[in-house]
Formats: structure tokens, sequence, C-alpha cells
């Protein structure tokens, strides 16, 4: 039987899934550059967001890969703002894109702040 999927990574998924349906059709010149960068940021995250997942809440390496996932997120918006305004996505496309990663961020802080209550009552 599958275990139940953190929300957080739930929306991440959501959140990949919308970047790379966008920029199939992005311009050819930006396609192994803002692109690139965006769909490797999003893989990292994810990559990061498990690892955290898989490790015990008292681990001092699952805080570090929350805040890693924390500041690639933010990168990756930087990413896409770049991208709105080089015309690689459209700017409705950029807010949409905002809004999942601010989504993403409050379910990260959440999550973090989750484990440093349970940490305390341990």
């Amino acid at each position: 039987m599958k275990k139940s999927e953190l929300l957080i990574i739930t929306e991440t998924k959501r959140l990949i899934d919308y970047v790379l349906v966008i920029t199939e059709k992005s311009p050819k010149k930006f396609r192994y550059s803002l692109t690139t960068k965006m769909h490797n940021l999003l893989i990292e995250i994810i990559e990061l967001l498990y690892e955290a997942h898989n490790l015990h809440v008292n681990n001092v390496k699952r805080l570090e890969k929350q805040e890693k996932a924390k500041v690639k997120f933010i990168l990756l918006d930087y990413i896409c703002d770049l991208s709105a305004r080089e015309k690689c996505i459209s700017f409705s496309q950029y807010e949409n894109i905002s809004k999942y990663i601010n989504n993403c961020m409050k379910l990260l802080n959440g999550w973090i702040k989750s484990d440093n209550s349970r940490k305390l009552n341990n």
C-alpha cells in the first residue's frame, strides 16, 4: 500500500506539471537557458522534499534539506519572473506559478514548524 503523500509534495508535483506544460511552447532561444533552469530547479526541489520526508524528524539533515528547498523555491520564483520579463512565459503564467510557489512555501513553513513542535514534545 502506498504511504500517504505530504501535501507539500503533492502541490510541488502540480507546480511541476504546470511548468512543464507552459514551457513546451517557450521560444527556442530560451529552451536551453531559462526553461532548462526552471525544470532543473523543480527536480531539485522535489528531490529535496522527498529526501527530507524520508529522514527522521530529529535528524538535522531533514531541516537542512527543507531550508535548501525554500531557497530553491525563491530562486525558481526569480527565474520565472525573469522568464516573464523576457517573454519566455506570459505574465499570467508567471502569476499562476507565483501562486503555486507561495502556496508551497506556506506548506513548507508549516511542515518545518510542525517538525519543530514534534521535536519539543519528544
